[in-house]
């Protein structure tokens, strides 16, 4: 049986596990997340022992209630 590969993502750890890879730390990303190049460096937050994630809202160049709000009247406005 085949494996959907959207949960392929999950097997990274096991992956690194059983080959033995000596990797210190490793960054998955989605297909469809953008970078951006002024955004701290992730690995200087992240603590060994612990899982780390990244906050899609946290140091955003722009007012993110501000955009809220915009779309929002946009939606009810032309809906």
């Amino acid at each position: 049986m085949e494996k959907k590969a959207v949960w392929q993502k999950m097997l990274i750890g096991a992956y690194l596990s059983k080959h033995e890879k000596k990797i210190k730390n490793v960054c998955y990303l989605d297909s469809d997340i953008l970078i951006n190049p002024f955004a701290p460096n992730i690995f200087k937050f992240h603590s060994e022992s612990k899982f780390s994630v990244i906050s899609e809202v946290s140091n955003l160049p722009f007012n993110l209630d501000r955009v809220k709000k915009k779309l929002s009247f946009n939606r009810n406005f032309f809906l």
